[in-house]
């Protein structure tokens, strides 16, 4: 014959494991949501990296061209899969880029880019050593 104490102490034990297993699910929930929210911040900062490649690669080409021709590079954009580059040239030379992209066109990235400075020339036999500026 089981005693009151006894089962009292049987019913506390499985509203004991009934909590924990609350508390367990809430802690799964916030990890399912952390992880959510992971994969969206690099999802995004993929695109950003893109952005700022497609830039770099945009701007080495636009100086090259416009070396070659020896003029100005004229404002532009380029549709990319993941958005657009657009650029626009500067007052003294120098050319804006900007890459945007994303579900609302967000600005992933912006670079300019200056031309060196005239009196700035390369020399492999300078006192710093290879390739290093002199006046």
């Amino acid at each position: 014959m089981s005693t009151p104490g006894r089962r009292a102490r049987a019913g506390s034990s499985l509203l004991e494991l009934l909590i924990a297993l609350l508390i367990f699910q809430v802690g799964l929930l916030g990890v399912a949501g952390m992880l959510l929210t992971a994969q969206r911040v690099l999802g995004r900062s993929q695109l950003i990296m893109r952005g700022t490649l497609a830039l770099v690669r945009t701007g080495d080409s636009l100086q090259a061209e416009a070396g070659a021709e020896g003029g100005a590079v004229a404002a532009g954009e380029k549709e990319e899969p993941w958005g657009t580059v657009s650029w626009l040239p500067g007052g003294e030379g120098e050319l804006h880029l900007l890459a945007t992209g994303g579900e609302a066109s967000d600005t992933l990235s912006s670079l300019t880019i200056w031309p060196p400075p005239e009196s700035l020339s390369f020399s492999g036999d300078s006192p710093g050593g290879a390739g290093a500026p002199t006046e």
